[in-house]
């Protein structure tokens, strides 16, 4: 494994498809605490739902060969590295600083002024990595699990009815009832992804799931119309899905907000953290022209 790294764009590496990035994803999330493994389904529908722009993603390549990626997403002026790995036997070259460097190039070059990416806590030599390109730690995001029953309220509030609803009308009340700072993966619904199903709690709350299998069932997101927040709606829509799909371990991915509204919510209905991720920003105070 002599010569350098080369950078290029990934749409310019003729091999590399979600095929080759599944498979360098899997090996560089491999020794994680919690080991992440990606399909090329998977690397698809972070394409689709994150907006990422393929034309300004990038490749690290060796020979030809892919040993390195970033996956650039961008929306306005807000941009972020939606997924950077390295495969293990390639670390320490300087790969990881080539990447970076150049993904903030990129995006500020396209009018970004701020830019977000993700690191998981305990993963030191990343966030190390990110601080020394000037990231700093913006909040902490959390993921919950929780694995027996809720039961549904003593007091119901009169009149809510869980019912499916398609996902193109989720996206539409997430659009107007989300709150302004979501993080990125909860701003948008994608109502062709296949992977997800929605639900509405009377019209006045709302919920997306992964699609759930015999013992598990992934809680992508959920709001709750403003003006019925602190009535215990949101428990009451999480105790309804629970009596829905009965028997199965809920699991929260780590994006919610500590201590914000959501976060309290699944709380108080018994989810108990797994793992955490701190969201990190790099804000550039003077805009870049487009190019």
């Amino acid at each position: 494994m002599t010569g350098p790294l080369q950078l290029r764009r990934l749409q310019d590496l003729g091999s590399c498809g979600p095929v080759e990035i599944a498979r360098v994803a899997t090996s560089a999330f491999s020794d994680y605490a919690v080991p992440l493994r990606r399909g090329p389904p998977d690397i698809e529908n972070l394409v689709r739902r994150d907006d990422v722009d393929v034309g300004a993603s990038l490749a690290l390549e060796h020979g030809g060969a892919l040993v390195g990626f970033a996956l650039l997403a961008r929306r306005a002026a807000e941009g972020r590295i939606a997924m950077m790995g390295i495969d293990p036997s390639w670390r320490g070259r300087g790969g990881g600083r080539l990447l970076g460097e150049r993904a903030i190039e990129v995006l500020r070059a396209r009018g970004v002024t701020r830019i977000v990416l993700e690191v998981l806590d305990g993963n030191e030599v990343a966030a190390s990595l990110y601080r020394s390109l000037g990231f700093r730690p913006a909040r902490q995001l959390v993921g919950r699990t929780r694995h027996h029953a809720l039961p549904l309220p003593a007091e119901r509030v009169p009149g809510l009815k869980l019912a499916p609803i398609d996902l193109a009308a989720c996206a539409r009340a997430l659009a107007v009832h989300g709150d302004d700072d979501l993080p990125w993966q909860l701003q948008r619904i994608v109502s062709s992804d296949v992977t997800q199903r929605a639900f509405t709690l009377g019209g006045v709350a709302w919920a997306w799931l992964q699609t759930p299998s015999a013992d598990s069932v992934t809680l992508r997101g959920f709001l709750v119309d403003r003006q019925w927040r602190r009535r215990r709606v949101a428990h009451e829509l999480l105790a309804a899905l629970d009596d829905l799909l009965p028997g199965r371990r809920w699991d929260v991915p780590p994006l919610i907000p500590a201590g914000a509204a959501a976060d309290l919510a699944l709380t108080s209905a018994h989810f108990v953290p797994t793992v955490a991720q701190s969201e990190m920003e790099l804000v550039n105070r003077r805009r870049a022209p487009s190019p």
